[in-house]
């Protein structure tokens, strides 16, 4: 099942008149590898522990498969947050984001992110 994901395109937030960078999540987090990279993606494998917390990162476009179910909670740069529960199997579209990442669930989660990283070439 493929699913649309619309996401706030939040790649330098202006938050009470500051810029907001968030950092590459492979610098900041364990729980991201990268598996390959080129001049066109990034596939990062996600391996995340029950109850897990991701400082606040950023993502170019990307598409996102789930390996087991995910049950999240997403904390944008102005501080509003939702949840996400998704299924193993799913698979999401978001345009650019910054984020926060918390995890809901006893259960490790897996999922595989692809970046795009720039428009395809004709």
């Amino acid at each position: 099942m493929k699913k649309m994901l619309l996401a706030l395109p939040l790649l330098g937030v202006m938050t009470a008149g500051i810029v907001v960078r968030a950092q590459d999540v492979t610098k900041i987090s364990k729980d991201y590898k990268v598996e390959f990279e080129n001049d066109q993606i990034r596939i990062i494998r996600v391996k995340r522990t029950p109850h897990s917390k991701v400082p606040m990162h950023s993502h170019p476009d990307n598409v996102i498969m789930m390996v087991s179910n995910t049950d999240q909670k997403i904390t944008t740069p102005d501080g509003k947050t939702t949840e996400a529960h998704l299924k193993a199997g799913e698979v999401v579209y978001r345009g650019a984001v910054t984020h926060a990442e918390e995890s809901l669930s006893d259960q490790p989660q897996e999922v595989v992110l692809v970046e795009l990283k720039s428009k395809p070439k004709p």
